[in-house]
């Protein structure tokens, strides 16, 4: 990205498929997260480039409250690189906000759950549900952050991380069939949930049912 365009305000993170840095449009006076497709393994490049692809494909359809929202993308694919920009949600995550903030789980509960049932909707699957992937903001909006695994698991034809993914949570006996569906995905939000609850001994949540 051309640097009259935007001013590089500094770094958010480095993954094993690209870097994410904090961005300013000084023009509009506003901030946004860009994210550039650049694997650490200079052979994975070509490999995961796709993946990347169809990262971008799944945020441009997606326009709700709860779920990170994609402004622009700009592709090289003559040398297997790109770039997402999108909102910068300034907060915390997940986790560090209800410790902080207990009496607020249930209405974060039911915004996160919005959130997937709108994935759910477009037939779309998140796979890595963890506390660091849902960022509450400084409004108390929680927002669904990082698709770089979204889309319809393929057991036989995925790459290895597919299953795996870190997971945090014990995985649920469907994985022994090759399930992976919607009801995986709440399951995983409610194993999100029941360590928030759990860890932080918090006393009151209305969806225990």
């Amino acid at each position: 990205i051309r640097r009259k365009d935007y001013n590089y305000l500094g770094e958010i993170g480095q993954g094993g498929t690209g870097r994410t840095v904090l961005i300013e449009d000084a023009q509009i006076q506003s901030k946004f997260v860009c994210k550039k497709y650049s694997p650490i393994k200079e052979t994975d490049r070509k490999t995961f480039y796709n993946y990347f692809l169809e990262e971008i494909k799944i945020l441009y359809q997606l326009n709700h409250p709860n779920i990170v929202r994609v402004f622009n993308y700009h592709l090289y694919p003559e040398t297997w690189t790109g770039y997402i920009i999108m909102e910068y949600i300034e907060g915390v995550d997940i986790y560090t906000y209800l410790k902080t903030n207990p009496s607020w789980i249930d209405n974060i509960f039911y915004q996160t759950i919005e959130g997937f049932r709108h994935l759910e909707s477009y037939g779309i699957l998140h796979r890595d549900i963890r506390p660091s992937n849902i960022i509450i903001s400084n409004q108390n909006h929680s927002k669904i952050i990082d698709f770089g695994f979204g889309k319809k698991i393929e057991f036989n034809n995925d790459f290895d991380k597919s299953v795996s993914l870190n997971w945090r949570y014990t995985p649920p006996a469907d994985f022994q069939n090759q399930i992976y569906d919607f009801k995986t995905e709440i399951y995983f939000v409610g194993k999100l949930f029941e360590e928030i609850i759990t860890t932080q001994n918090l006393q009151s949540f209305s969806y225990w049912d």
